[in-house]
């Protein structure tokens, strides 16, 4: 199934994060392999940009996708209050990656407006490429964002 991935490159994505997530550490004991435990830790999320942390579940997604299905049609097209067609319809996964770190921070995001572009670049694509379903995965926007900027 093709996949187009939609990510906010608003100046909502130059937000710095911090705060603390759970871990889990495997220690051996007694120096035995066999002999394991597990212990549980709050570790800090140092200063790190909201756009590091989408771009590292892009890229997650993307090593899977070359994984498990090569031959996969994937896009990547960017948002903030217009939107940009940064990788056409590809399975050349190493320009997806590549085009990930070129991707500059804009204005303010729109989601609604990133969902017509995208709905217009699918139908276009379909005439030419495909007739199967699209999967969007949207990265980069929160609920809470997306209601108050769509009204």
């Amino acid at each position: 199934m093709p996949t187009i991935l939609l990510l906010d490159a608003s100046n909502a994505q130059a937000q710095r994060l911090a705060g603390e997530a759970d871990t889990t550490l495997q220690v051996c004991t007694r120096g035995r392999e066999s002999e394991r435990a597990s212990t549980r830790y709050r570790s800090p999320i140092r200063d790190i940009a909201a756009k590091d942390v989408v771009q590292r579940g892009v890229l997650h997604l993307l090593q899977q996708l070359e994984q498990q299905k090569p031959d996969e049609l994937t896009a990547l097209i960017t948002f903030a209050s217009t939107s940009r067609l940064n990788v056409g319809f590809t399975q050349d996964y190493g320009s997806l990656r590549r085009s990930l770190y070129d991707i500059p921070i804009r204005d303010e995001p729109s989601l609604l407006e990133a969902l017509r572009f995208t709905n217009a670049y699918i139908t276009e694509c379909a005439k030419e490429m495909f007739s199967s379903p699209v999967q969007v995965r949207v990265f980069g926007c929160r609920a809470g964002d997306v209601a108050w900027r769509t009204r």
